[in-house]
């Protein structure tokens, strides 16, 4: 049986062989670690791609079905919009003839009021008519006695003058009487008197 020595060369190269067997159960080890890593990756990436894909797939649904409801919408719209314009043309219609309505109202209340100031205007100048009428008659009878009382105070100055005419007479047949004879002024008084009596007469009948 041998002894085995340890000796400085064998040493290192058990170092050596050791190092390498580390080595290579390390470079082993990241083999498998890069391995598995390209694995995840590609497992990753499929899995990606599959819910892109699956992503994509839903969104053209949804854009299908959002498609689908606009196209709804619209019709709709489309179907509100001739609705409200049937039911505009229908209001306007109505409101027109309301309109006509309350025009023939406002006219035949026009006319109305037309016939009532003129009917009251005619009123009016009737009463005016009157009125005047009774202011004539007042104005014709105010004449009447104005005429009346001028007639009265003529007729009173008239007698006044007469009466002033008669004492003149009077008055100058007296003086006349002193100047002449006694038979003279006898047949003159006499005479006078006469005449005096016959003019008394006469400014009485006027």
């Amino acid at each position: 049986m041998s002894t085995r020595v340890n000796t400085p060369t064998t040493q290192f190269f058990k170092t050596l062989a050791k190092f390498a067997t580390e080595n290579a159960s390390t470079s082993k080890e990241l083999k498998a670690k890069k391995a598995a890593k390209e694995k995840r990756t590609k497992e990753y990436a499929k899995e990606y791609a599959k819910k892109q894909a699956t992503e994509q797939k839903e969104i053209a649904k949804l854009a299908k079905i959002a498609e689908k409801e606009k196209i709804k919408t619209d019709k709709l719209a489309a179907k509100q919009a001739k609705k409200a314009e049937k039911e505009a043309a229908k209001q306007a219609k109505k409101a027109e003839k309301e309109a006509e309505k309350q025009a023939k109202k406002a006219e035949k209340e026009a006319e109305k009021q037309a016939k009532k100031a003129e009917k009251e205007a005619a009123n009016e100048e009737k009463k005016d008519d009157k009125e005047a009428e009774k202011q004539a008659k007042k104005a014709e009878k105010e004449a009447e006695k104005q005429a009346k009382k001028a007639e009265k105070d003529a007729e009173k100055e008239a007698a006044k003058q007469a009466k002033k005419a008669e004492k003149a007479e009077k008055k100058a047949a007296n003086k006349q009487c002193n100047t002449t004879s006694r038979e003279d002024r006898e047949d003159l008084v006499r005479t006078i008197c006469e005449q005096l009596g016959s003019s008394n007469t006469h400014t009485i009948e006027v």
